[in-house]
């Protein structure tokens, strides 16, 4: 999925959280899950995590990227607390990763209160329309995904922008559930299809599942997201 070469995971699931035409992030409980998720994901394909039932800091806290880095640097601080556990007062995610949107000129703020204007709404767009692509292309046989499939982090991003809400619409990570086996396969099935494997991937899959499970389970989901 094509974004700026500085942008980090969890400020694109941010940006793809953001409703347009409102200029807000609608369900920020939803989206601070995903931001965070997509932090961890990150964490993990860089080598700066491990864990599969619970995250293992790995290295220094301090590098260049501060989203990621303020995630590396709760769980160094924190201790060994099961995935699932991670997911809650996710508030401070979203402002964070909103505030380094603006940082790098990605969002500014608009006139009123609030109000969040999308400096580069054609690559939103074109962005919110791949991960659209690939949901439906879940819909395709295993064999089609494992052979022409995108990306770990590709994949992370496109269920968690679903699951969050994609552009403000409903949440639904339900359905992102439905489609994370055939988007984000199990090392297994790859390694079977004699393809590369990201030596993260099975950590990734549990962390985009806790996330997708924890969207699903906050009041009111069960009704209102698909």
């Amino acid at each position: 999925m094509t974004s700026p070469a500085v942008e980090s995971p969890g400020a694109t699931v941010c940006r793809l959280s953001l409703d347009p035409a409102a200029g807000r992030v609608r369900h920020r409980g939803h989206a601070g899950i995903a931001i965070r998720a997509a932090l961890f994901a990150q964490l993990l394909l860089d080598g700066r995590l491990a864990g599969e039932k619970r995250p293992v800091p790995i290295g220094p806290s301090d590098t260049a990227d501060r989203l990621a880095d303020a995630v590396h640097r709760a769980v160094s601080a924190r201790g060994a607390l099961p995935w699932k556990r991670w997911f809650s007062h996710v508030g401070a995610d979203v402002d964070a990763a909103g505030a380094q949107l603006q940082r790098t000129g990605a969002w500014q703020a608009g006139a009123a209160r609030g109000v969040i204007i999308d400096n580069d709404p054609n690559l939103t767009t074109a962005q919110a329309a791949q991960v659209t692509e690939l949901l439906a292309l879940a819909q395709a046989s295993p064999p089609a995904i494992l052979g022409a499939g995108p990306g770990t982090l590709d994949a992370t991003v496109a269920l968690l922008a679903v699951g969050a809400g994609l552009l403000g619409a409903r949440p639904r990570p339900k359905l992102a559930l439905r489609r994370m086996d055939r988007l984000l396969p199990e090392a297994r099935l790859l390694v079977a299809a004699g393809l590369d494997v990201d030596a993260q991937q099975d950590a990734v899959r549990t962390v985009v599942r806790t996330a997708l499970i924890a969207m699903r389970r906050r009041a009111g989901s069960r009704l209102l997201s698909g």
